[in-house]
C-alpha cells in the first residue's frame, strides 16, 4: 500500500510467509518507502530480502519511431541497490516534484479556478479532487483529462531510461527491464510482439542496462522462451516476478525458479 497494492510492507512479507517463499525483493513504484518496514519482518520469518524499486520511465532516448505515440513508457527495476542511496536521490526528486504541483497549483489560481489552501495540495490527486470538490469537474480523471493535464507537464514527473539505470547503478543495484513484451501507454499495458522486444533490448545494452525480467507470472512459455534468448543474445541478467499487487488468496504470490538463475548475481 505504498505504491498501489492493499497489504502493508509488514503484512505483505507475513503473505508471502506461508507460502514459504526464500527470496522476495518489494518493488514499489516509484518509492522505496517501505524497505525498512519489509525487511524487518522478513528477517523474522528467515526470508532473503532484496531492496528494490521500479521507476517509470519515459522512453525518448531509446530512439525508436514506434515508441514515438506512446505517452508512457517502460518500467525499469532497481534490485539489490544501497537503500540510503536511493533515499537521498528520491528525496531531492520528491522536492522537485512538490515544487512543480506548487506552480501547478497557483497557475490554475491565476487561470480562475479557485481550489483552497496551498498546503492541501501536494499531490495532483489532491488537485484533482479539489477541482471536482468545488465543481469545475465531474470526477478526478475528468480533472486530469480537461484540466491538470493543460496546465502540468506530467513527462517531467518521470526520468528518461538512461537516468533511471545510472541512478540505480549509482547506488550500487542492478538495472532490469520489468515486464518485457509490456510498455506503457497512458496508464495502459500495451502489448508488443518480439521484433519489438529486440529492438528495445539492443537500446537498453547500449544504454548499459544489467538484465531483463525473463520470468513474469503473466507470460506464455513461448513468451519466456523468448526472453530467455534475448538474454543469451545480449549478454543480459535475469530476473523473476510476480506483479503481485494485490492479487486474492486464491492467486498464486510467487514463482517457483531454479535459485541458479538469479542468486549468482545477488551474492
Amino acid at each position: 500500500n505504498i505504491s498501489d497494492g492493499t497489504l502493508s510492507p509488514r503484512d505483505l512479507i507475513k503473505r508471502m510467509s506461508e507460502d514459504k517463499l526464500e527470496l522476495i525483493a518489494l518493488t514499489d513504484h516509484d518509492k522505496v518507502d517501505g524497505i525498512l518496514e519489509a525487511q524487518i519482518e522478513a528477517n523474522k520469518h528467515g526470508i532473503r530480502f532484496v531492496n528494490g524499486i521500479e521507476i517509470s520511465c519515459k522512453v525518448q532516448d531509446l530512439n525508436l519511431d514506434f515508441l514515438n505515440s506512446i505517452d508512457g513508457g517502460l518500467h525499469i527495476l532497481g534490485l539489490g541497490f544501497d537503500l540510503e542511496i536511493i533515499q537521498d536521490i528520491y528525496q531531492k526528486r520528491m522536492i522537485e516534484k512538490k515544487n512543480r504541483i506548487q506552480k501547478l497549483v497557483n497557475t490554475l489560481k491565476e487561470n480562475g479556478y479557485d481550489i483552497g489552501f496551498h498546503d492541501n495540495l501536494a499531490k495532483k490527486t489532491s488537485v484533482a479532487e479539489s477541482l471536482v470538490h468545488n465543481g469545475y469537474a465531474s470526477d478526478v480523471q475528468d480533472a486530469f483529462n480537461r484540466i491538470i493535464n493543460k496546465y502540468y507537464d506530467k513527462h517531467k514527473d518521470n526520468m528518461n531510461v538512461t537516468e533511471a539505470i545510472q541512478i540505480i547503478h549509482d547506488a550500487n543495484g542492478k538495472a532490469i527491464w520489468a515486464h518485457p513484451f509490456d510498455i506503457l501507454n497512458f496508464v495502459v499495458k500495451e502489448r508488443i510482439d518480439e521484433n519489438k522486444v529486440d529492438l528495445i533490448c539492443q537500446r537498453l545494452k547500449v544504454l548499459g542496462i544489467d538484465g531483463i525480467e525473463v520470468y513474469y507470472e503473466p507470460f506464455t512459455m513461448k513468451q519466456q522462451d523468448f526472453l530467455e534468448e534475448m538474454q543469451y543474445k545480449y549478454g543480459f541478467l535475469s530476473s523473476v516476478g510476480t506483479d503481485y499487487h494485490a492479487k486474492r488468496e486464491e492467486e498464486s504470490t510467487y514463482m517457483e525458479v531454479d535459485e541458479s538463475l538469479v542468486m549468482e548475481w545477488l551474492k
